[in-house]
């Protein structure tokens, strides 16, 4: 979890849009990209158990809410996964050539 708050510290100073340069800009859309999808898989979990949960009394008064924050959710995670690969694959045909391929077979440099 230290490697994640790390992560979102170095976003935040890369907060200012008018003074950043196109990198700074691009990471910066990455690491909030990130957590608005850590943010909708918890939603979907918790949107989740409270389905399962349906013999609770309260969740009960609750369900169609639920329901339906947890289909939007959903599909908002699927749009996600493909702008997401979408991304790769631009990245891989255009500015990184190989990109996904290092990636798989682990040549990464860093």
């Amino acid at each position: 979890m230290e490697g994640l708050a790390m992560k979102i510290q170095i976003a935040f100073r890369h907060r200012s849009f008018q003074k950043a340069n196109n990198n700074s800009k691009h990471y910066l859309l990455v690491k909030y990209g990130y957590l608005l999808f850590y943010v909708m898989i918890i939603v979907v979990a918790i949107t989740g158990l409270g389905l399962a949960y349906e013999d609770v009394p309260y969740l009960k008064s609750i369900r169609n809410p639920i329901i339906q924050v947890h289909s939007v959710v959903q599909y908002l995670i699927y749009f996600y996964l493909i702008v997401h690969l979408a991304g790769f694959i631009k990245v891989d045909t255009t500015v990184n050539k190989g990109f996904v391929s290092r990636m798989i077979d682990g040549d990464m440099i860093y």
